[in-house]
């Protein structure tokens, strides 16, 4: 199963039941977010920017950006796939609205994917008027959606198979501080492979790796 199956087969599920991070249930907003238009990333159609993988939601409406992989193994690559995830929240934070939110929504549950089993799978949706509709009725709550989301977004790395390093590597990321961020950006990641990784990370500022919560973790169990 390489990565873009498994994206969808998770599409399919957390459409249907959420997903739990950390004890909490969050609902799917949308999926292949691009990170500066937030159109669905569409290969078909427009696939210019960096996209993240998913978008949910708690029952408070804090936001979390998840990337998935199917195997987080190795320093250097738990590390990328640490910036990487870094990357996508804060470029998400720094641009989230209440209209962008919904244009995500309406993006991934009304358009979707070509592919017409797809189609079928996210219908479910088509009854409800809105993102702010879909929110009450999955929490089973008569809270209402902020007008103003909440800019800081959470980070979480989903993964089958999660390697022998990455809890010390994940425990190191999350209690280093912004100039040690830097350091490992910078010693550890200079293969070419990660020129992107790196060239992305220098247009975040340092600081605002001290006002972002801490990275989870997020075991995708494929039965």
């Amino acid at each position: 199963m390489n990565e873009w199956e498994l994206q969808r087969r998770l599409t399919t599920r957390w459409v249907r039941d959420g997903v739990s991070i950390g004890g909490r249930k969050h609902m799917l907003v949308a999926w292949e977010v691009m990170l500066k238009s937030w159109k669905l990333n569409d290969p078909s159609v427009y696939w210019t920017e960096p996209s993240a993988d998913f978008l949910v939601a708690d029952a408070d409406w804090n936001l979390t950006v998840i990337e998935v992989k199917n195997r987080m193994t190795g320093y250097k690559p738990i590390l990328a796939s640490l910036f990487q995830v870094t990357y996508s929240a804060y470029l998400l934070g720094a641009s989230v609205s209440a209209d962008r939110l919904e244009q995500a929504y309406r993006n991934s549950w009304h358009v979707g994917y070509a592919d017409p089993g797809d189609q079928r799978d996210l219908t479910a949706c088509e009854k409800f008027n809105g993102l702010a509709e879909h929110y009450a009725c999955f929490f089973d709550t008569n809270n209402s959606i902020p007008d103003q989301p909440n800019k800081q977004i959470g980070r979480c790395l989903g993964a089958v198979e999660f390697g022998a390093s990455w809890g010390e590597t994940l425990t190191e990321f999350n209690s280093a501080s912004s100039a040690t961020i830097d350091r490992l950006l910078r010693s550890e990641l200079t293969a070419k492979a990660y020129k992107r990784v790196i060239a992305r990370m220098d247009k975040m500022p340092i600081g605002a790796f001290d006002r972002m919560k801490n990275v989870e973790e997020l075991e995708l169990i494929m039965s």
